[in-house]
């Protein structure tokens, strides 16, 4: 579970809406920052950028830390060749925005 430090407004249909303080269900994590998960208090589930989100702890374990990443199978290209890569973000603000990356067409397909 992790919680909300920002606002995300979606870029596509398939990204998560959320607001400052909502929790969220994350489903997997990619090496390229994004994840995939579901919003508790409005049950909408999608893509969105790990670093509008910190993870909540539990007791001693943070479940967040016990999701799966995976290397490089998300549906973006991965940010390790960029620029962006380098800035080594710690915000929201600081990370690139969808439209300066439009990913829509590098979903990963399987023949």
């Amino acid at each position: 579970m992790v919680t909300a430090i920002a606002e995300y407004l979606p870029q596509s249909d398939d990204e998560l809406h959320f607001e400052v303080g909502d929790e969220l269900f994350v489903n997997l994590a990619f090496a390229d920052g994004w994840g995939t998960g579901m919003n508790t208090r409005t049950q909408a589930s999608g893509y969105f950028p790990l670093t509008y989100v910190t993870s909540i702890v539990h007791s001693a374990v943070s479940t967040f830390s016990l999701t799966k990443t995976l290397p490089t199978s998300s549906r973006f290209y991965s940010l390790q060749h960029s620029a962006v890569h380098q800035t080594h973000a710690t915000a929201p603000h600081d990370m690139p925005t969808r439209g300066a990356y439009d990913c829509t067409d590098y979903r990963r397909t399987t023949v």
